[in-house]
């Protein structure tokens, strides 16, 4: 809600850029009847119009009145006075900027007030050879928010920590195939797993064997039977504080992802998985161009907001299950799973664009920020080293070049003729395909979101309800695109993925999913799923999926 078209305009750009989906409003008259049409997430507003110098705050203060739950609402204005900040205060503001604001830290504001930042369910693997009880636990944890997963088979607890990634692991101390304590020994072998908690949940009464679970490296020991409150509260605790510990280890203080050693040992694991599965890995060495300069001309304060507001990019358009990490100073990296190198260019230019029409605030006025990027791969180089060092020499032939571009491996059998990529990936790719999609789901709000979306896009599809009806179906043309309910292929489930990709042999699977639950829809494409769609669909996010799907498929033609 601003008068100034000009400033309204710009900010709206910018927000879009971090997949916002904007509306202006210049008509304070017009403004209460949109607000209860859109129900919006956010209300940025003005504070001074024409009709009074706190008009902006008098309206807001209205809308708030007749609201059950108030809208967030983040005020923006040249008045930066105590008279000013008051108001916005007493009228159900929740935060407030004065001109010129900064685009990253309006993002912050935003995403704290929205929830977009998202506060992730803490994750709870159990092993038990008592699959109804396991499935109790599981059920107690969910419906305190966790997301749990049980199994009775203590072999796959090594395969179910690297695909599920827990916070936390609940063990019983006796089972057929090996003990409780025998099992933590074996977890505890691996560097990786030092740090994972270990609740020991069994019916030992003996104080003694209690101890004794304990001194292999456990955390707790719960006895049966236990309450599902008491279950909660003890997992809950221990999940949490080993969560935040393990971020202040891993993370970056300033940007939140992954730091450089963290970053290196995790995309060790992702090309051991991408050997194993035989699928693509692309991989992103990216640096902002002259960002030195940055700092000495604008000051270091500016030029953490900077790469704060370059690491919430890459958050916002990479997938769950992508891996982002500072490499160091204002060097990032980036790894792409079951990705090619032609579309994880497509996908690191669009970050480019977007990053490049970004406005940073500093003390000498408004300017913007580029970066360079080289990409390199698996299958091309078969050793981490290797691709580490393609795309590194790819990154310094990009600052060669001019900078502010983005340079694939020239050694890769995918790279094209020309390899320098700046601005020239047309953004209709996934337009070039003919799609006909078959949407598998029993849910009929999930149904109609997706059968309106695909209606705006030209696809045709058809609506079968489960994955059993899906594998008998048959049709003149078949489907190249899956569209399938997570809850029909997660957990004991799984097999139906792999059912799926053999009987639609030339089709895509992709998953859906609500927002709220993106860790597990991101975790289905480890099974096999190609990638996934979260429910309601954010702006631009189906022409985003069929670009990257388009990609894959002429990279794998």
């Amino acid at each position: 809600m601003e008068d100034d078209q000009d400033f309204a305009t710009n900010l709206s750009e910018q927000l879009r850029l971090f997949n916002y989906d904007v509306h202006l409003v210049n008509d304070l008259e017009g403004l209460p009847t949109l607000v209860r049409a859109l129900n919006p997430a956010a209300i940025m507003m003005d504070v001074v119009f024409p009709s009074g110098d706190l008009a902006g705050t008098e309206a807001i203060a209205a809308i708030q009145r007749e609201r059950t739950a108030p809208v967030p609402v983040i005020y923006i204005s040249q008045r930066d006075d105590f008279t000013a900040r008051l108001a916005a205060v007493r009228s159900g503001g929740h935060a407030y900027f004065a001109k010129p604001v900064d685009a990253g830290r309006l993002i912050d504001a935003l995403d704290r007030l929205t929830g977009a930042e998202e506060n992730t369910p803490l994750r709870v693997l159990i092993v038990d050879d008592d699959p109804d009880f396991g499935q109790r636990c599981v059920q107690s944890l969910e419906s305190a928010g966790m997301y749990a997963r049980a199994i009775a088979d203590p072999r796959e607890t090594l395969d179910q920590l690297q695909a599920f990634q827990p916070d936390l692991i609940i063990l019983d101390m006796y089972m057929p195939i090996c003990s409780g304590k025998e099992l933590a020994s074996v977890i505890r072998q691996q560097d990786r797993y030092v740090g994972m908690p270990i609740v020991f949940l069994s019916a030992e009464t003996n104080r003694s064997q209690q101890q004794s679970a304990l001194s292999l490296g456990a955390d707790d020991f719960l006895a049966k039977p236990i309450t599902p409150e008491d279950l909660v509260a003890a997992i809950s605790a221990r999940a949490g504080r080993a969560r935040s510990i393990q971020r202040f280890l891993l993370r970056d203080g300033l940007t939140g992802l992954l730091n450089h050693q963290a970053v290196e040992e995790e995309l060790t694991r992702e090309f051991a998985r991408a050997e194993r599965l035989q699928q693509p890995l692309a991989i992103a060495i990216i640096d902002i161009d002259h960002f030195k300069r940055v700092n000495d001309s604008y000051g270091h304060v500016v030029g953490d907001q900077v790469l704060r507001s370059f690491a919430r990019l890459l958050h916002q358009r990479l997938r769950k299950s992508d891996l982002i990490g500072r490499h160091g100073g204002e060097e990032f990296l980036v790894a792409l799973p079951n990705t090619s190198v032609i579309e994880a260019r497509t996908l690191i230019d669009s970050i480019r664009n977007s990053f490049a029409a970004l406005r940073h605030y500093g003390p000498a006025g408004v300017f913007s920020v580029t970066f360079s990027a080289g990409i390199a791969g698996y299958p091309q180089h078969r050793s981490q080293i290797g691709a580490m060092q393609a795309a590194d020499a790819a990154l310094y032939q990009a600052k060669r070049a001019g900078r502010n571009r983005v340079v694939v491996d020239a050694t890769s059998s995918e790279a094209p003729s020309a390899i320098t990529i700046a601005a020239t990936v047309p953004a209709t790719a996934g337009q070039q395909l003919n799609w006909r999609a078959l949407i598998i789901s029993a849910n009929g709000i999930q149904r109609r979101l997706l059968r309106q979306a695909l209606t705006e896009h030209n696809i045709m599809y058809d609506v079968i309800d489960t994955v059993e009806h899906a594998l008998r179906y048959e049709s003149p043309i078949p489907p190249n695109l899956i569209l399938v309910d997570m809850t029909q292929i997660e957990g004991v489930r799984t097999p139906h993925l792999m059912s799926l990709r053999d009987y639609f042999t030339a089709a895509r699977v992709v998953t859906i999913a609500p927002a709220a639950a993106e860790p597990r829809a991101a975790a289905t494409i480890a099974f096999g799923a190609d990638d996934y769609l979260l429910l309601p669909l954010a702006a631009g996010a189906l022409p985003a999926l069929l670009d990257r799907l388009s990609a894959s498929e002429r990279s794998h033609s």
